[in-house]
């Protein structure tokens, strides 16, 4: 036996064709018998598809807001610069001062990274270093010092979670705000880990 479209029944039928029986569901009203699942399919979430007639059913309602995870994708951060002027009476003094010392620090540190967006990050403080565009005027720090004195810890003790939470910063900071406010607050964020 072979299965027929609705519409191939129709034309072999009529309009009325299909009716509906309470005990198999659709039948056709001709010899022929159209094939019913007894069962009906489920559809991908586990619920089965409504029947002709039923009553339409709320949709589901979402966990409330608390019990949701926080938010990863990017523009799901706090702005930055709600941090401008919050840290600018707090006294830093940079443990590397010497701007070779800086590079090679920088430079070792890049060598251990391993995110592309992360050393782009650190490529861009390094390319500034020594200029306005590391300087978080708001706060009076600036980039290259605090990355440098971080590259530094992290080479010394060999601390892979600060390395891993100083790339996960510079790629944030490279992907979503590469501001001299960005740069700084980022970095001092972690600055304050280790202090």
């Amino acid at each position: 036996m072979s299965l027929r479209s609705y519409a191939e029944l129709e034309e072999l039928y009529g309009d009325n064709t299909m009716k509906q029986d309470a005990s198999e569901g659709f039948v056709a009203s001709a010899p022929s018998v159209i094939p019913f699942m007894r069962s009906a399919p489920q559809s991908y979430f586990g619920v089965p598809p409504p029947r002709y007639g039923d009553a339409p059913q709320p949709a589901p309602q979402p966990a409330p807001f608390a019990s949701q995870p926080a938010p990863s994708a990017p523009g799901a951060f706090r702005d930055v610069h709600t941090y401008d002027y919050s840290y600018k009476d707090v006294e830093y003094t940079p443990v590397v001062v010497e701007a070779s010392e800086k590079l090679r620090w920088m430079n070792e540190l890049e060598a251990r990274m391993t995110r592309p967006d992360a050393k782009a990050g650190l490529n861009l403080i390094r390319a500034n270093a020594g200029n306005e565009h590391n300087v978080d005027t708001t706060n009076q720090k600036r980039a290259e010092d605090l990355l440098a004195d971080l590259a530094k810890n992290i080479i010394e003790t060999n601390n892979t979670d600060l390395q891993a939470l100083l790339e996960e910063q510079l790629q944030d900071m490279y992907q979503l705000g590469q501001c001299a406010q960005g740069r700084v607050t980022r970095l001092w964020q972690l600055i304050q880990t280790i202090r």
